[in-house]
């Protein structure tokens, strides 16, 4: 894998947009390379047996390529891979490194012709809809699609060292996969929320220097320079060339661009209720203290330490909720 890394940083730093030591961070924190054998026991007694899969992936994470090949090789041995146009380089190398003849690489994959087995789909709620509505009744869709981190630092959790932990999460993939944190709750009143609101700004200054982010669209920095100068009318904000911290007291999701919201919570008991209509979205809580009580973590979310949030085990998906999420319960 070094070998590729140092081959391909360039070209990957082109088509991920994130930057080169941007690509080295995620190698490094996000590649499943060694994982346990209780782990590889858990991903393949979760599988179920399929005469073959296709894989459909999105680009947004460049690493889970070799997760969701993982996955469907547990449930069948012939496994077709679709990459998406935007970043299809990485595919192709895992398939390069890993020489196995059963897992073939495609740049289309017609939908309606997959007459049978199981079809693994990554991407936007929107894009999985379209894909849905084409799947024939004989094959079996396990989607994954829209969702994003939060994190919950506890009333007696040092702030420094939570907003070190917290930043390490945004830093990685610039906040732009399913497990990014995006909103933090601090236990506590508004005042701590704003002590831990310049801890991360602090602690996201540090990082620019040694991962700086990647290229952004001018989309995306209108979403960014929209977001801030409405958190100013209502809250705190702080802001640099590459990050965003708002502190206010309700939620509101920020643009993925390493932009942080943070609000003040009474209790971890209480996150849904603050999360409102977003909660379904939540793929994972990141705690930094006290460990969150698993009644705290319904709608199948995985609970994650602070600062490991985009490095779960490989023992199944990292999306565990049932898709669509407003189906969840």
């Amino acid at each position: 894998m070094s070998r590729l890394r140092d081959q391909y940083r360039s070209e990957l730093s082109f088509v991920t947009k994130l930057s080169p030591a941007g690509v080295d961070f995620a190698l490094d924190h996000a590649l499943e390379t060694d994982p346990s054998q209780a782990e590889l026991d858990a991903l393949i007694d979760g599988a179920t047996e399929a005469s073959r899969v296709v894989v459909v992936l999105s680009s947004n994470v460049f690493t889970a390529s070799l997760r969701a090949i993982a996955l469907a090789k547990a449930a069948a041995a012939k496994v077709i891979v679709k990459p998406s146009r935007r970043e299809p380089m990485f595919v192709r190398l895992l398939a390069e490194y890993a020489s196995d003849p059963d897992v073939e690489i495609v740049k289309e994959i017609d939908i309606r012709s997959i007459e049978h087995g199981e079809l693994h789909a990554y991407g936007s709620d929107a894009t999985l809809q379209t894909i849905a509505a084409q799947v024939p009744n004989g094959a079996v869709l396990r989607a994954h699609g829209t969702g994003f981190g939060v994190a919950c630092i506890d009333a007696t959790a040092p702030l420094d060292e939570a907003a070190e932990a917290l930043s390490r999460d945004v830093v990685l993939f610039d906040q732009s996969g399913c497990l990014s944190p995006r909103i933090a709750f601090v236990v506590g009143d508004s005042e701590r929320a704003e002590a831990f609101g310049r801890s991360v700004y602090e602690a996201l200054n540090g990082w620019a220097t040694r991962v700086p982010r990647g290229a952004v669209d001018e989309q995306t920095l209108m979403e960014v320079r929209g977001y801030a100068d409405s958190m100013r009318m209502v809250g705190a904000v702080l802001e640099a060339k590459d990050h965003v911290v708002a502190i206010w007291d309700r939620v509101r999701l920020p643009p993925a661009a390493r932009v942080v919201h943070i609000v003040p919570l009474r209790g971890p008991e209480l996150l849904d209720a603050a999360l409102g209509k977003l909660a379904p979205f939540v793929t994972t809580v990141g705690a930094y203290g006290a460990p969150l009580e698993m009644r705290w973590l319904s709608r199948g979310r995985r609970a994650a330490v602070l600062g490991m949030m985009q490095s779960p085990p490989l023992d199944g998906p990292v999306d565990p909720r049932v898709w669509p999420p407003s189906t969840v319960t």
